[in-house]
This record gives structure tokens, sequence and C-alpha cells, in this order.
């Protein structure tokens, strides 16, 4: 099991319940964005793996925008990220750093770096998993609209390719998105997003130790979302919705046929 038991939506994250990072509009100059978010999720998935059941999720982020020349438009970010199960699972603390540049509203580009830590787990607690993750990434994305004069044919397509060099592993992930807006009352909107990912590994556990190596441990994954989001003012929103994860592992334990759900508040400034 390389660690693909643990990069987006971590470009990511049908209605903000994923740690994953869906692009916005070029924002003005100087401007100062503040967020959080606390959820529940009935079970932590990541690139098709389950990895806890019941957890609570809190994320901490940070933009600053620079403005901008012509059609692009700049910023840089930080984000916190911990999800803690309500068992003696791995819980899991994430620092990340980045920046994100859009051009004309319609093409969308992150790059940055994330470090996984998981301070329960590791062979100093006596546990055979892993305790950190250093990663490197990349995402572009585009609005697309597929019939011209149908506003609600426009989607949102992506992709990131992530570098882990503690498991030297290659992560690629695709996907699509789509938010209907004003859904019955102007404050409802529905999310949806699929995503395609596929996890490459020349060395089964890099510098980790999981207890077993299988170097051709690559598989593939899809993760689907359907999100109901409701807008109690302009700077709150509360959320709920169902996931589903599967992945071709087939390293007994490892593979993922799962339904799961989850619910959240998200604040933003």
């Amino acid at each position: 099991m390389k660690k693909a038991i643990l990069p987006l939506m971590m470009l990511a994250a049908a209605g903000g319940l994923y740690a994953q990072d869906a692009a916005v509009a070029a924002p003005e100059s100087n401007e100062l964005e503040i967020g959080a978010q606390f959820g529940f999720e009935s079970h932590y998935v990541f690139r098709g793996k389950s990895i806890t059941d019941e957890n609570m999720q809190a994320t901490v982020n940070a933009g600053y925008s620079l403005g901008g020349t012509g059609d692009w438009g700049f910023r840089v970010y930080g984000e916190f990220f911990y999800e803690a199960p309500f068992d003696d699972e791995m819980n899991e603390v994430d620092w990340k750093i980045g920046g994100t540049a859009v051009y004309a509203d319609e093409y969308y580009f992150d790059a940055g770096y994330i470090f996984r830590t998981y301070p329960n787990s590791g062979p100093a607690k006596g546990k055979n998993s892993v305790n950190r993750e250093n990663e490197l990434f990349l995402g572009i994305a585009r609005d697309v609209r597929f019939w011209q004069d149908a506003e609600w044919s426009q989607v949102k397509i992506g992709g990131t390719v992530s570098y882990d060099w503690n498991f030297e592993q290659i992560s690629w992930e695709f996907y699509a998105e789509k938010t209907f807006e004003e859904v019955l009352v102007p404050e409802f909107s529905v999310n949806l997003r699929a995503v395609y990912g596929y996890i490459t590994m020349k060395d089964a556990n890099g510098d980790q130790w999981l207890g077993h190596g299988s170097p051709d441990n690559d598989y593939g994954y899809c993760q689907f979302s359907v999100d109901g989001i409701y807008s109690l003012n302009k700077t709150t929103d509360v959320s709920a919705g169902m996931r589903y994860a599967y992945n071709n592992d087939h390293i007994a334990g490892e593979d993922c046929n799962e339904f799961w759900w989850g619910v959240a508040l998200r604040f933003r400034y």
C-alpha cells in the first residue's frame, strides 16, 4: 500500500467539503480573503481510498490577491487542514501554501506545496503506517461551455499532477465540476463533481514504512459527489451531500467501493 492510502481537488472538493481548490475569478488588487470550514464526514476518503471512518474536519485559509495586468490576476494563499477520527485511527494535519493565476476569468492555474503529518501514526507510535508527506502540485482548469447559448452547459474541467517525494509517488487527477445556482430558491445551489485519478510509484514505501512493498502497486480511482449548499448570508454557507469512491487496487484491505456523506459550515470574509 504505497501512499496510495493517503493530493484538488485537493483541487478539491465539492461544496467545499473536500480539501481540493476551486479557482475563482481574478480578484481586485490588495484584497485579503479569510475563510474557515468545519464539518463532519462519515468516512475520510482520499484519492479513492477510505482512510478513516466517522471524523471531524476543520480548514482555515487565507489568501491575498496581488492584482494583475491585462487579463491576468494573481493570488497567493495558505491553508491549514485538520482531520480527527472518532476512534484511534490515523489523524491528519496538513499545511499548504500556493499561488494561483487566472486568465480572462476562464483559465485557472494553481501551484504549491503541501506538508502532511499524521501525529498518532508511524513507527514512533508503534504503528505500521506513515507519519509525514511532502508534496508539490501543479493544476490547470478551464470553464467550458458545450452549447454557446446555454449557460447551464458551462462546466469547469481541470487536472492536477502531484509529486510526493517521501513515497516517490506521482498522482494524476482529472475532474469536471458544475454548480447550479438558485435552485428553487435564490439561496440554494447544487454542486456536482466527478474525479478520475491515477497513482504511479517507483518505490512502494520510499522513506516511509508500511509493512509491505510492491513497486507495481499503481492504481486508478474515481470519485463522485453531489452537495446541496444553502447561503445563510454573504459570509456563511451550510452544506450537505453524498459521495462515492471506487479504486482498482488489488492489495487486501486497500480496495474501495464506498458511499458516504458529509455536512459542513463555512465562513468567508
